[in-house]
């Protein structure tokens, strides 16, 4: 019989990738996630409905399904406490500022207009659970690289120092095996997985000074 392991796998996940951590009486409290912080709204939610899914998944013919929903509600959460933490407001108008009828998400935009993403429920995973969890909001071949480097830039966040009262610009680099790691800047483009970091003026400074470090 296939069971999720929830204490062995499912709660070490949510503490090894920073969403949770183990509270009095071993029950897994939701944190925001830092390295998610300086990515944009769209990047944040996406990222979350994708680790979900995953999960959901590959648990998907597991007899104790129904114990993930305690994995999403953390997942929820922390997103949630992301989102409030990189606006600087409460969880609770994070999600309110965000909500489309009984459920919330973050716009984004596509050549046919402005859709929404929707964050991921156990709803959405039970109606798909025969075959297997649907990607709700479709998304992975209408965002192109392009414009997904456009919302980085409409967002006006610094990746690097966080600022957003800067003039920001794109800072590229060919391949990331060819960075040293040495200066921060090379160290988050290594940590999101991108050749791009939308930095402000002064970081874009910094990073073509060679004392930089």
């Amino acid at each position: 019989m296939l069971n999720v392991p929830l204490r062995d796998k499912i709660e070490e996940y949510l503490i090894s990738n920073g969403y949770g951590i183990r509270a009095a009486k071993g029950r897994i409290i939701p944190i925001s996630s830092k390295g998610l912080r300086n990515r944009n709204d769209f990047e944040i939610v996406s990222t979350y409905n994708s680790q979900i899914r995953g999960i959901c998944n590959y648990y998907r013919m597991a007899s104790n399904f129904a114990n993930l929903d305690y994995f999403t509600y953390i997942m929820e959460y922390s997103c949630l406490k992301t989102l409030a933490s990189k606006h600087k407001t409460t969880m609770a108008k994070a999600r309110g500022d965000r909500r489309t009828g009984k459920r919330w998400g973050v716009p984004y935009k596509t050549k046919a207009g402005t859709k929404m993403l929707i964050f991921l429920n156990m709803t959405d995973i039970r109606k798909s659970r025969k075959s297997k969890v649907d990607n709700i909001d479709i998304i992975s071949k209408s965002l192109s690289r392009r414009n997904e480097i456009r919302m980085r830039l409409q967002a006006g966040v610094c990746e690097l120092c966080g600022c957003d009262n800067e003039f920001v610009v794109v800072h590229h680099v060919k391949n990331l095996k060819s960075l040293q790691r040495n200066s921060p800047w090379e160290q988050k483009m290594h940590s999101i997985h991108r050749k791009t970091l939308i930095v402000c003026k002064t970081c874009h400074e910094k990073i073509h000074d060679k004392n930089f470090c």
